[in-house]
């Protein structure tokens, strides 16, 4: 039982990483794109 919920919160930090780093690179990409149009 422990190991599964050990993995469980490994798995959800995972993505939880993965989504904000989607979102920080998506912002990083929109701010480039902002930047060269002015």
């Amino acid at each position: 039982m422990r190991e599964a919920e050990r993995g469980k919160i490994v798995s959800f930090a995972n993505t939880a990483l993965l989504i904000i780093s989607g979102l920080l690179l998506a912002y990083l990409l929109y701010a480039l794109l902002k930047a060269e149009r002015f």
